[in-house]
């Protein structure tokens, strides 16, 4: 029978509505397939798991208020006074030695030395040194020492540099007298010479050279080294600046301890030559204290030095 107008718009009502049911039906399908599972339920919380855990603050001593400074004229906690004992030697006080200049090592070195003084013509000498930025060793007798500019004289030389060492107090010849005149007479121009220049020394030079035995213990047991040369011009007796120009430059080697005296014009006319001539050899001119040092290391009390 033929349909009519209306049924076949009615047919194709019902087709449309199966074919989105049917689309629906499969998206349905799919969303089940793909979607992830439900998450797994949460477990309880325990709240004092987020509650910090304060730890125990250190309690620190209150600070000491500071103290109030001392007054300005506060000599402080008075020091311990004691009682000095007796100095039995003289080796018991420090050796110091006049640093005024630099000793070069290895550079060759001479020492010249100057007997009798305080005399007329030491200033003289000390200015030569002085200009040509030289020293030496000046070795005075006491009762010179405390003759009118005996001190002041003693204290320029070691301003200027230069040292001062013991030549006994009267120029006896140790050899002839008693242990005990041997004993004041290189005490006391030792004390002479640190009153007059601050300094102590455990050098001296015995008048004429003269040593023996005895003399020997009896500076070791005051703590003395002896000190004597190897090159004598003999300027006390030519009295001749040529000859004594002469003779020093002939003599003069490393480490030489050159005698001269500080009483004689002609002596220090030599000196006007004698002093810039080692200084253009290469000879660096020092003290006796410096040369043994420099040379031993140190000074051996009783000993006799004359290199």
């Amino acid at each position: 029978m033929p349909q009519t107008g209306a049924l076949k718009a009615m047919k194709k009502i019902l087709l449309y509505i199966l074919c989105l049911s049917l689309v629906f039906t499969a998206f349905s399908a799919c969303k089940r397939v793909v979607s992830p599972p439900p998450p797994a339920p949460k477990q309880p919380v325990d709240e004092e798991d987020f509650i910090p855990k304060e730890e125990p603050v250190p309690v620190l001593p209150a600070p000491k208020p500071p103290e109030p400074p001392a007054p300005l004229d506060d000599p402080g906690p008075e020091p311990q006074i004691q009682e000095d004992e007796p100095v039995t030697q003289w080796d018991d006080l420090p050796l110091q030695l006049n640093a005024a200049g630099t000793v070069v090592p290895g550079m060759p070195m001479v020492a010249i030395t100057f007997d009798d003084g305080p005399g007329k013509f030491t200033g003289r000498i000390l200015d030569i040194l002085e200009r040509h930025g030289a020293r030496a060793t000046f070795c005075v007798v006491g009762t010179l020492l405390e003759q009118d500019g005996g001190m002041e004289t003693a204290a320029r030389t070691v301003a200027v540099g230069s040292e001062v060492i013991g030549h006994s107090w009267s120029h006896e010849y140790f050899t002839q007298i008693s242990e005990d005149e041997v004993r004041t007479q290189i005490l006391d121009t030792a004390r002479a010479i640190e009153n007059a220049t601050g300094i102590s020394t455990n050098l001296y030079r015995p008048p004429y050279g003269r040593v023996d035995e005895r003399v020997e213990r009896i500076s070791r047991e005051l703590g003395f080294a002896l000190v004597k040369w190897s090159v004598d011009p003999r300027d006390w007796e030519t009295k001749d600046a040529d000859l004594i120009y002469d003779e020093i430059m002939r003599g003069v080697h490393d480490g030489a301890i050159i005698i001269a005296h500080d009483s004689y014009s002609t002596t220090a006319d030599a000196m006007e030559r004698v002093v810039p001539a080692l200084i253009e050899r290469g000879y660096q001119l020092v003290t006796v204290s410096e040369l043994l040092m420099h040379t031993y290391g140190t000074v051996e009390a009783g000993k006799v030095y004359n290199k």
